[in-house]
């Protein structure tokens, strides 16, 4: 009974042993010795494994290169790091579950890439410099098509000073549907002079519900001599009460000073001001000199300014 117990006690352990020494060796190559783990805490992976029963399936798969396994056993360490009390211990998990964040990494998982570059984040946090090795995974889940890496590496470059780097990695975000990506790299573009870049970025972030980009994507296309397309985009934003682009829809009809067109014209710039548009822009703006001691337009401002 008692060897019976023991060979089951030594299957156990060389299974958790093996998985480890068989996962892509993480310090072997330039690129990994980036995000290499201090040997007191990778001599350590093997036990946390064991003490904590991690899922003997879940490690075989991630052993024989399934990254998905490799994430499952992650989020079982995460859960162990949440439970646990003890510092010392909490910090072997830490690092046993950034092993398998690699792994999954190196398997070509955009989340292992990002998971382990946020703990790299944590520890830069902390005081410890591991920026190279944080950036790597971050691209390297960029390359994965993680927008919030993208996101992430963009915003970094921005607090270097490098507009144009950050551009392209808000760009590769907004192309995966980040809408914050997009806003943000259309307000870079266009402080570049980039306008075509600007505009399709304003553009999309509107498409995803960015009320204030469809405003101005509309400004950009109308910049860009596109009228029509700025007078649509404002069109659909405005039904979508927008403000602004209501206001600038009723200056532009109000500017053709044609009958019907006026009819329009105090049509949105009823809305502009039902929706909130500032005071100040109305009763100072220069477009609309010639309809201010209208008494529609004065009735209108009073009903709705205060």
């Amino acid at each position: 009974m008692k060897r019976h117990l023991f060979l089951i006690f030594f299957q156990l352990f060389f299974v958790h042993q093996s998985c480890v020494k068989r996962l892509p060796p993480i310090s072997d190559t330039k690129e990994e010795d980036l995000s290499s783990i201090p040997p007191r805490y990778r001599h350590q992976i093997g036990k946390v494994l064991f003490k904590y029963n991690i899922d003997k399936v879940a490690l075989k798969l991630c052993e024989n290169g399934l990254s998905p396994s490799c994430l499952r056993i992650s989020r079982e360490l995460q859960d162990k790091i949440n439970k646990e009390k003890d510092q010392i211990k909490k910090d072997q998990i830490y690092w046993a579950k950034y092993y398998y964040d690699l792994a999954a990494c190196l398997l070509k998982d955009s989340r292992g890439c990002y998971n382990a570059a946020r703990f790299d984040i944590f520890m830069i946090n902390n005081g410890v410099d591991r920026k190279n090795s944080a950036m790597y995974l971050l691209e390297k889940s960029c390359q994965f098509q993680n927008p919030e890496a993208c996101h992430e590496v963009g915003l970094w470059e921005l607090n270097e000073g490098s507009k144009e780097h950050s551009l392209g990695y808000f760009a590769q975000a907004c192309r995966l549907n980040m809408m914050n990506a997009c806003f943000m790299g259309a307000k870079i573009a266009d402080e570049l002079k980039h306008s075509d870049i600007a505009f399709n970025m304003h553009n999309k972030s509107c498409e995803m519900g960015d009320k204030k980009s469809c405003y101005n994507a509309g400004v950009l296309a109308f910049e860009m001599g596109e009228v029509q397309l700025a007078t649509k985009i404002w069109d659909n934003s405005c039904e979508n009460k927008q403000a602004s682009s209501c206001y600038n829809l009723a200056c532009l009809l109000f500017a053709t000073k044609v009958p019907d067109k006026i009819e329009k014209a105090y049509h949105f710039l009823e809305l502009s001001l039902k929706y909130g548009m500032e005071k100040a822009v109305v009763e100072f703006d220069d477009d609309l000199n010639s309809y201010r001691k209208e008494y529609r337009f004065m009735k209108l401002m009073s009903r709705y300014v205060k």
